[in-house]
């Protein structure tokens, strides 16, 4: 009789604490499934951005994989608490009490490798990974020292890449960013700036129509000049 009690009082009380705790669990399942969210833009993102360094790729493997470990500790948390699991001689107040730290440290941790991931998703936006035109594209002069195109032997470093296109072709944003400067240029003629920020900034000159304006908030991939 005492035994049966003795669990009877261990299973109500048990199941107090689930239904005290349901917000906090709901929560952490929101965090999860956000997480998971953000972990499929990510790879989707740093599918695109070839030009991403080495040194940027581990800190992202690295939370990612330490998300996996807080998960993989919840989910051990959950099943010690549902079976009541008091195999090292604790009282119930004591795992209460440990489980409440664990389940609100978790909970810390995943906003803020969720944090970091949202964080992480914005800079790879804004990283220049994509070209400014579709399709098939012709480069007429990469970056670096050329031959001076205008005649002569001397040669000049050329600090851009032009592409062969024809008039009225499609230009876009080949990365997130705030337009700085859409104007005529007299060595570029119709020119688009875009600040990407951290010290990066693409131009587009040689357009025959600019769709966008100096201030303008712009995607990746978004269209911006013919």
């Amino acid at each position: 009789m005492t035994f049966s009690l003795a669990l009877i009082l261990h299973t109500l009380y048990l199941a107090n604490y689930i239904k005290t705790h349901e917000a906090q669990f709901a929560r952490v399942d929101q965090l999860e499934s956000e997480l998971k969210k953000t972990e499929m833009e990510i790879a989707a993102l740093t599918k695109k951005n070839a030009d991403i360094t080495s040194a940027e790729l581990p800190s992202i493997i690295a939370f990612e994989n330490q998300a996996i470990d807080v998960l993989k500790d919840q989910v051990v948390s959950y099943g010690t608490l549902s079976r009541g699991n008091d195999s090292r001689g604790r009282s119930l107040e004591e795992i209460a009490a440990q489980d409440d730290l664990s389940l609100a440290d978790h909970e810390k941790l995943l906003q803020l490798i969720y944090d970091t991931a949202i964080n992480n998703a914005q800079q790879l936006a804004h990283i220049p990974s994509i070209l400014p035109l579709k399709g098939s594209t012709y480069i007429t002069s990469p970056y670096g020292y050329r031959r001076n195109p205008f005649g002569g032997r001397s040669s000049e470093f050329h600090d851009g890449v032009d592409f062969a296109a024809s008039y009225g072709t499609p230009v876009y944003a080949t990365a997130d960013g705030v337009v700085s400067f859409a104007g005529w240029d007299y060595g570029y003629g119709r020119k688009i700036v875009i600040n990407h920020g951290n010290g990066i900034i693409t131009f587009y000159g040689h357009n025959s129509k600019l769709l966008e304006s100096a201030g303008t908030e712009v995607i990746k991939g978004e269209l911006i000049a013919y």
